[in-house]
């Protein structure tokens, strides 16, 4: 009888820890979770495959090839075949200050890659297109990018 009532206070102890935690965890919250993304589709009509990489800097930065394969070491190019599309992200701006945050995208195309080598691309700053939207352009756009390869 006494190793009911001993093991069924460690299970309410338990239970009510649990319940404790949750409902703190709730009030504090995490601070990166307040942050709401819009989905950015990017659409490859272009004839060919694409290499793209999408970035969003905080200031004026633009994102070049030189980013694209020395700062990320062209890791992080998304490949996209002809008629298909990736999805982007970028943060619902909060304040005014955010609305002029530009989304960029970079994109090449495999002809440009066959062409040139990374080092030329580097130094010529080679790319086959740079967007460079604001929340509220790419609102007005359905938040679609349709790259037709011009």
């Amino acid at each position: 009888m006494k190793k009911k009532i001993i093991r069924f206070l460690k299970v309410a102890i338990f239970c009510t820890v649990c319940v404790l935690y949750n409902a703190c965890s709730c009030l504090i919250g995490n601070p990166g979770e307040d942050v709401y993304y819009q989905d950015v589709k990017v659409i490859n009509k272009s004839g060919e495959t694409i290499y793209a990489l999408e970035f969003m800097f905080k200031d004026s930065t633009l994102l070049t090839p030189q980013y694209v394969f020395e700062v990320f070491g062209g890791k992080l190019l998304i490949e996209t075949e002809n008629d298909s599309s990736f999805i982007g992200k970028i943060p619902i701006p909060d304040n005014e200050l955010q609305d002029n945050d530009k989304y960029q995208v970079i994109i090449f195309k495999q002809s440009t890659l066959d062409k040139y080598s990374k080092e030329e691309i580097i130094k010529q700053n080679i790319f086959d297109k740079r967007y460079e939207l604001s929340y509220n352009e790419l609102k007005k756009m359905n938040f679609k990018i349709t790259y037709s390869g011009n």
